[in-house]
Order: C-alpha cells, then structure tokens, then sequence
C-alpha cells in the first residue's frame, strides 16, 4: 500500500517537474504542499525565480528581488550583490564628494564604513602629498577627526627631527645615538 501511495505522489509531482516552470511549482506547492516533494519544489521554484535577476546582475534588479522575495533562501547572497554594485559606481568615482552621497543615498549598505575611511584618505592625501609641517598642521586644524590626524603628528615629529639634528661636519660620518664623533688621533682638526 505504501508502495503506491509513494508511486501516486511522485505521478503528481513528474508533470509539475517536468514543466519546471515558476508557475508549475507554484500550482504544485498549492495543491500538495504536504508532499515529500515540497522541499524539492521550493528549492526549485527559489532558483526559478532568482535566476532572472542573478543573470540581470544590476542593483536595481537585486532591489526588485529583494522587495518581490525578502525571504527568499537567494535574500542574504542578493542583499549582497545589491550593496556591492551599488558602491562599485562610487568606488570607480573616487571623490569625497562621491562618497559621501554613496552614505547618504545607502546608509544600510555594507560598505558605509569603507567608503568612510576612503573619504579620510582622500581627505588627507594633498596634505601628505606636499609633507610640510605647515601642511601636516592645516591637516590637523581641518580635520580634527580623521585618522590620519596621528600619521600627521608623527610625520610633523619626523620632519622636526630631521630639521633640527645637527648636520656632520665635513668629512666625518654621522654619529648614531646623536652623538659627535671625533676624528682618529693624528687627524685632527
């Protein structure tokens, strides 16, 4: 007896899988949801419906997927996608002014705190480019915030370092440890 009841199932469910359509796994689920073929058929009907958009690969279709299927077993992997394609435009942009309007247009995107720390970069590179302490200081009054404050001290304190050692008097060698070194005896001056 079982054995047909389990013959009888799988009769039902061989059309619905052949037709493999959306529409056919829809009608399938409807009608026989209790069925051993339900998981088979969801999965089925899940990679049917997110094939589209997969294929498309734009933010705009992932968006619409999302929306259309927020529960989807694709949700997480579309959710992902979406965020990446959605920042690769700002990304190939590269401006602060870019980046700034990625935060403000997707404030749930994942990429939000790389697209921060961008903009820092961005912001400090001119001031690193020159490598004055003049620079460095403006930097450091400008952007008070930003984690390159402490490159900036550092490189202040490296270049005030390298300013004010004392030069080696010609002919001899720099000391290390900073201190002065004296000619070999015979040589002096």
């Amino acid at each position: 007896m079982k054995d047909a009841q389990e013959k009888m199932v799988e009769l039902q469910y061989g059309p619905y899988r052949e037709q493999g359509t959306i529409e056919g796994y829809t009608e399938f689920l409807s009608r026989y949801s209790d069925s051993p073929y339900a998981e088979e058929a969801r999965a089925k009907l899940s990679d049917l419906q997110y094939a589209p958009f997969k294929e498309q690969d734009t933010a705009e279709g992932y968006s619409q997927y999302l929306e259309q299927y927020p529960d989807s077993t694709f949700a997480e992997e579309a959710r992902t996608r979406m965020h990446d394609l959605q920042f690769q435009v700002f990304k190939e942009m590269n401006t602060i002014e870019g980046y700034e309007e990625f935060i403000a247009t997707y404030p749930e995107n994942r990429h939000v705190e790389e697209a921060s720390y961008l903009i820092e970069d961005l912001e400090y590179a001119p001031f690193e480019e020159q490598g004055t302490i003049e620079a460095y200081e403006e930097f450091i009054v400008s952007f008070p915030t930003n984690r390159h404050v402490q490159d900036a001290r550092a490189a202040i304190e490296k270049i005030e370092a390298e300013t004010s050692a004392p030069e080696p008097a010609e002919g001899e060698a720099p000391a290390e440890g900073g201190q002065e070194t004296q000619p070999p005896a015979g040589q002096g001056g």
